[in-house]
């Protein structure tokens, strides 16, 4: 259970970091666009708490929330 907890974690900080430039101050992005990245974060850290996790350690199980179109 530990090292699907640990595989869970590295999977969801993976895509966290392919988010972080839309982060920074000069990304040009709309306020809309923001507010939906803000939003999928928010639920990627969330995905550690929920029930069923760490689900199957990241892999196709795992109810990933879906990746922002910009």
């Amino acid at each position: 259970m530990a090292a699907r907890a640990s595989r869970l974690r590295a999977a969801r900080d993976a895509l966290l970091a392919a988010t972080d430039k839309f982060m920074l101050a000069d990304y040009p992005i709309s306020s809309a666009e923001l507010v939906e990245v803000k939003s999928y974060r928010q639920m990627l850290r969330d995905l550690p708490a929920q029930e069923g996790a760490p689900f199957d350690g990241g892999g196709d199980d795992t109810p990933w929330p879906a990746i922002p179109q910009l």
